[in-house]
């Protein structure tokens, strides 16, 4: 198996009777997810860990292109990242359904 072999992963799961995809890739500087119930990228976010002093992991969120007035999406990557505990920025895409938006 190769690198690149190893470094994607992709998903489909039902989340309460929504079809989701799911795809994970790894690259040497960062890695990427993308979520969609639309079958397109939606909204590109970055989420990068912020280096402090305290123990508790902090994550700035930046809207990269697509719906910049959706807090909720923000909200989204960053308890991804917190869950992940990432280390190295995250890119992720999310494309939501309005019905998928309040099930997640």
């Amino acid at each position: 198996m190769s690198e690149t072999e190893k470094a994607v992963a992709q998903s489909a799961l039902n989340i309460n009777g929504v079809y989701t995809d799911i795809i994970f890739q790894a690259f040497a500087d960062r890695n990427m997810v993308m979520i969609t119930q639309l079958n397109k990228i939606g909204t590109m976010l970055l989420v990068e860990p912020e280096i402090s002093g305290i123990k508790r992991s902090l994550y700035h969120v930046k809207v990269l292109f697509g719906k910049r007035d959706d807090l909720l999406l923000v909200v989204y990557a960053r308890n991804l990242a917190e869950q992940l505990k990432i280390v190295k920025p995250l890119l992720m895409t999310i494309a939501l359904t309005e019905n998928g938006r309040n099930r997640i």
